[in-house]
C-alpha cells in the first residue's frame, strides 16, 4: 500500500529500484511518482528509515536494491557455459551466509562497446552495467563498459610470511616486481619462499592488492619453476 499523503511505499521504492536501468538518487525516485513540494521532505524521512532498516544501500548519494547488486558493478570472469556464453561474479562479496549470484556477460554488437573490446577470459574483471532478468541461475545480465586493465585475475610470485600480520607474495615477473597482500586464511599451506600461484581477490586502493593463493607452485629457488 501506498504510504501516506501520496507518497510511495517501502515496498515499491525497492521494486523501482529493482528494475530500474540507471543510477538512481532522490530526484529519479520523486521523479518517478510524482513527488513535489513538501512531500519530498516526507520521502527523504522514508528514504532515510529504508536505509537505516537495510532495505535500501546508498552509495555515492545513489541508491540501490540492498538485497541486489548495484546497477555498475565490477565483475570477476569465472567460466564459459553449455551455450558458449561467459558468466561471472562480483569482484568483492562481503555477505556472509549468502550465495554469491551468477551474471550473465552479454557480448553483443551494435551500441554495446564490448564490440571493441578483446574477448575476456576467465579471471579477467570488468566495469559492467547489469539489469536483471527471470532467470533463476543467472539473476542478472551485464553489458561490458570496459574491462579492468591491471586485473590479470591470478599472479604467480614468492610467499613470504609475516609474525606481525598479513603475508606477501612478490611478483615472479622481474619487470613489475608488484607485492601483494595474502590475509589470514588465505596462505594455502604454502611455505617461505614457495613460488604460488595467487587469485586476486581485491584490487590496488589504498594500500596492496589482496591475493588468495590457489596452488604452490614449488621452491622458488628452482628457477625452473618460473618462467
Amino acid at each position: 500500500m501506498p504510504a501516506s499523503r501520496g507518497l510511495p511505499s517501502p515496498d515499491q521504492i525497492v521494486e523501482f529500484l529493482k528494475t530500474a536501468d540507471a543510477k538512481v538518487g532522490k530526484r529519479e525516485i520523486a521523479r518517478a511518482f510524482g513527488v513535489k513540494g513538501a512531500d519530498r521532505i516526507e520521502l527523504k524521512k522514508i528514504l532515510r528509515k529504508m536505509a537505516d532498516d537495510g532495505l535500501i544501500a546508498t552509495r555515492r548519494k545513489r541508491m540501490s536494491d540492498a538485497a541486489g547488486l548495484p546497477p555498475v558493478t565490477v565483475l570477476r570472469v569465472t567460466g564459459v557455459d553449455s551455450d558458449g556464453e561467459l558468466f561471472g561474479e562480483p569482484a568483492e562479496w562481503a555477505r556472509e551466509g549468502e550465495a554469491v549470484p551468477k551474471v550473465i556477460i552479454l557480448m553483443s554488437t551494435g551500441r554495446n562497446r564490448a564490440s571493441s573490446i578483446k574477448p575476456p577470459g576467465v579471471g579477467d574483471q570488468l566495469l559492467c552495467r547489469l539489469s536483471r532478468t527471470n532467470d533463476a541461475t543467472y539473476p542478472y545480465e551485464a553489458r561490458i563498459i570496459r574491462k579492468l586493465q591491471g586485473a590479470k585475475g591470478h599472479i604467480v610470485g614468492v610467499y613470504q610470511p609475516s609474525l606481525r600480520g598479513n603475508g606477501r607474495v612478490l611478483s615472479a615477473n622481474r619487470k613489475d616486481r608488484l607485492e601483494f597482500e595474502v590475509a589470514r586464511g588465505d596462505e594455502g599451506g604454502a611455505q617461505k619462499g614457495e613460488l604460488v600461484r595467487a587469485e586476486i581477490t581485491r584490487e590496488r586502493g589504498r594500500g596492496f592488492a589482496q591475493v588468495r593463493i590457489v596452488e604452490r607452485l614449488g621452491d622458488a629457488a628452482d628457477q625452473r619453476n618460473i618462467s
